[in-house]
């Protein structure tokens, strides 16, 4: 059942050195209008629960940390959730966590591994390319249609990717959750590839506005 995937989840939650109880932001939390018409395009009612908690703990910041997260406040999405720190000295993703959920479709937990002991060797240029995104823009990013094509277990589904970042400013990991469904009732070959939209935090980094 999902709840005794969640408690399974918050108790790997645990060993990773997060608290049961989020860092209480100090400042009442910031007006998100992009946030939120980005949440509109979210489908999933389990994604939209992980983002709305993590558009909560970032208050006043441009994203929250690791730390700032509950587990509490996302127990029943968290077979569904994955993590991964960022090394901005050496550029490099090492698994954080990862539900009951996503460790079954990987055949393993992900925790302290890196991507290219995570995914095939043709899909880990484009996983470091996706979550370098994430982290520097930083953005966030949602993508629905076909999932985990490259472990070939080829179904539907709907996933997130949020920055995280210790001190509020440089991104040093990034919280996921995808809702998958596996095996899809029709055939791979008559579906879609994946459709994508990204938000990025700080437009103004991109402004090539000279005034």
């Amino acid at each position: 059942m999902i709840a005794d995937d969640g408690m399974k989840a918050a108790q790997a939650w645990k060993q990773s050195g997060v608290p049961e109880e989020p860092v209480p932001p100090c400042l009442k939390p910031r007006p998100a209008r992009r946030v939120d018409g980005f949440a509109a395009t979210v489908s999933s009612p389990s994604l939209k629960a992980v983002l709305a908690h993590w558009t909560q703990a970032r208050g006043l910041q441009t994203m929250p940390s690791w730390e700032q997260l509950s587990p509490a406040r996302m127990v029943h999405q968290l077979p569904l959730i994955w993590a991964y720190r960022y090394d901005r000295e050496t550029d490099t993703f090492a698994g954080r966590l990862a539900g009951d959920k996503i460790c079954q479709i990987f055949g393993k937990n992900i925790r302290g591994l890196s991507l290219d002991k995570i995914f095939p060797p043709d899909a880990v240029d484009w996983t470091q390319r996706l979550f370098s995104r994430v982290v520097h823009e930083p953005a966030l990013y949602q993508s629905t249609g076909q999932v985990f094509s490259h472990l070939q277990r080829w179904g539907i589904g709907e996933r997130i990717i949020l920055p995280l970042s210790g001190d509020g400013i440089g991104g040093d990991g990034i919280l996921g959750a995808t809702d998958y469904h596996y095996p899809h009732p029709c055939a791979a070959g008559e579906a879609e590839g994946e459709t994508e939209q990204w938000l990025c935090l700080r437009p103004e980094r991109f402004s090539t506005d000279p005034h």
